[in-house]
């Protein structure tokens, strides 16, 4: 019997040590350089602090510019985001994988993002911007995502390729993917 119980406690070890070791491990963004008003919310905080160059933020983290903001946010070595004036950004996802793979997702909630993934970490590239209407997804190319007041969504893809996934409300897909090439534009007005 007590053999048996050690075998039983030894198992579950063994397997809760599996499932930790395939779980992503969070990482934090680096804000490279920042310019004008930019305040960032980090996750339970009650109020946003003035952005600084070097700064690290974890997912959850809010990021507001003003009329006259612009900042750099690199979510993984060659993974940057340019988050411009007038904009409003959540980090939904920061993480690597026991493979490698990294990890992000950015909610743009409205203004402009230019994200640039490098070409050459492509295979490691898993990064995405998630609007009211739908999500943004690429692995080694440039684009440049929009959210208008008027609850419009323009995806523009500057380099490489970019696939756009339709959403609902909740989040879950309302049509096929499509995928946007260099030099191609697609945008759909939305009434809100």
């Amino acid at each position: 019997m007590k053999i048996i119980r050690i075998a039983l406690i030894t198992l579950f070890a063994a397997c809760f040590a599996a499932v930790v070791s395939a779980q992503d491990k969070s990482t934090e963004a680096t804000l490279l350089t920042v310019k004008g008003s930019v305040m960032v919310k980090l996750p339970g905080a009650t109020d946003a602090v003035p952005a600084t160059e070097g700064m690290k933020v974890p997912q959850g983290t809010e990021i507001i510019t003003g009329a006259d903001g612009d900042v750099f946010v690199q979510a993984h070595e060659g993974m940057v985001a340019n988050v411009a004036k007038d904009s409003n950004v959540q980090v939904e996802q920061l993480s690597v994988s026991d493979s490698g793979v990294r990890n992000a997702r950015i909610n743009l909630k409205s203004g402009n993002l230019v994200s640039t993934l490098d070409k050459s970490k492509k295979s490691l590239n898993n990064y995405s911007v998630r609007t009211p209407k739908g999500v943004a997804a690429a692995r080694g190319t440039t684009y440049s995502v929009t959210v208008g007041g008027q609850g419009y969504v323009v995806v523009t893809g500057l380099s490489g390729e970019v696939t756009v996934t339709p959403v609902l409300p909740d989040g879950s897909p309302s049509g096929p993917a499509v995928s946007i090439t260099v030099s191609t534009l697609i945008e759909r007005a939305y009434e809100q």
